[in-house]
């Protein structure tokens, strides 16, 4: 999301050639890193890179390879490549007011500033099986809690259950926790308590 390796080709014609890399967001470029293997000679294709840092999430960039020598500065084409938007961070915390049949899921997620839309999954293994939205949208670059109430459990029942988060930099899982649902208490007529 913020890196890259620049590459080219590059043939010297026997003389010696400095090799250089302008990118920049436009066709104007405004910053220039030096090949890897500059100077270059020799008179054959020589692949060349060049690694970038310090780069915006989510953005497109033009770069062109030059070459510059006795014989003048050649420029290769422009071309293009669009950095990732960064991942949301997810964490999944202990399920509270849990009861026979309901129990409210938590997690902490960090939308990395991108819209990341949020759910968690859970079921009666880690095959999970039912989901809840708890956010669409989230964004900003701090650690936001996040609820899903969850109803219609299994009474006594040991589910399982994760955060996920979702943004243009792909999905983030939260680890898998588990809770217990309560079991069902009777009462009958005597007033003797069952579960």
């Amino acid at each position: 999301n913020t890196t890259s390796t620049l590459n080219g080709t590059v043939n010297a014609n026997n003389f010696s050639t400095t090799v250089i890399f302008e990118y920049g967001t436009t066709t104007s470029y405004g910053s220039i890193i030096t090949a890897s293997q500059s100077p270059v000679i020799g008179n054959s294709s020589v692949s060349v890179s060049g690694d970038v840092a310090g780069l915006t999430p989510n953005t497109l960039y033009h770069y062109k390879v030059n070459t510059i020598n006795c014989g003048g500065t050649s420029y290769g084409a422009d071309q293009t490549f669009t950095t990732l938007c960064t991942t949301p961070a997810a964490i999944t915390n202990a399920a509270t007011s849990v009861t026979n049949n309901t129990a409210t899921l938590n997690g902490t997620v960090n939308a990395n500033n991108f819209s990341t839309t949020v759910t968690l999954e859970y079921g009666t293994s880690t095959s999970y099986g039912s989901s809840k939205t708890a956010i669409i949208g989230l964004t900003g670059t701090i650690n936001t809690d996040v609820i899903a109430v969850v109803t219609g459990l299994i009474p006594n029942t040991v589910y399982h259950f994760r955060v996920i988060a979702v943004n243009c930099g792909g999905t983030t899982y939260g680890s898998d926790l588990t809770f217990t649902t309560d079991p069902v208490t009777v009462i009958d007529r005597d007033g003797d308590t069952y579960n």
